[in-house]
């Protein structure tokens, strides 16, 4: 099993739940106003950028939404293909997050506070439940 096919096996376990899986890749600066997302160039690497992941389309796209806004891709959704997430994985899945995905880049911003200490909140939460699988 590749990061690809681990990524979404995490949406499928959290799919009831309706949950985004957070991941890091190595962004391209090309990729920040396509749609689909299915060409790399090396040159073009601008370091280390967190997506949310919000499900998968066909075999071989992960939807994710990117913290640019609703201005890019389809209404802020953009579909990024196997070869680039497998190619370019950072690190793994960092938690499990609700993030809305009607809001514009500044509303992101203005928000993020909140959505920080959220997030530490549910990292918490969600390792004392792997913890809690763990050991009984």
């Amino acid at each position: 099993m590749d990061y690809f096919d681990c990524i979404k096996s995490a949406l499928w376990r959290f799919k009831d739940e309706h949950r985004a899986v957070q991941i890091g890749v190595i962004w391209e600066n090309s990729w920040t106003y396509q749609t689909y997302i299915n060409k790399s160039n090396k040159e073009d690497k601008t370091g280390g950028h967190a997506l949310a992941v919000i499900g998968w389309k066909d075999k071989d796209y992960l939807i994710i939404q990117n913290s640019i806004g609703k201005e890019i891709g389809e209404n802020g959704i953009q579909y990024i293909h196997r070869d680039i997430i497998n190619a370019n994985k950072q690190f793994g899945a960092l938690m499990f997050a609700d993030m809305p995905t009607d809001l514009t880049r500044e509303e992101i911003l203005k928000k993020s506070k909140y959505y920080r200490s959220n997030l530490w909140q549910k990292i918490i939460l969600l390792l004392a439940d792997y913890l809690k699988d763990i050991f009984s």
